[in-house]
């Protein structure tokens, strides 16, 4: 008889429930479906983003938006 190597997959991830507001669940539905992500995927990006810009702005670095007349903005974090 042979034997079957089952492979397990160890990822670090923890299940949460959150409330969030109606109208930022919808935006983030609207997000994870146009680029084609779940939910899940769609919060974790999210998270990992702002984190991104967080330290960037704790790092003493300027976030900076720029619109398409070329005029910047400056995001600041609280």
């Amino acid at each position: 008889m042979d034997k079957t190597e089952v492979i397990t997959e160890v990822s670090d991830v923890k299940k949460i429930s959150l409330n969030i507001k109606i109208d930022l669940l919808e935006q983030l539905k609207r997000f994870a479906s146009q680029k084609g992500l779940s939910n899940t995927s769609a919060v974790n990006q999210a998270i990992s983003d702002f984190l991104y810009f967080r330290d960037q702005h704790r790092s003493g670095n300027k976030v900076l938006i720029e619109d398409k007349n070329g005029d910047r903005k400056e995001i600041v974090f609280r």
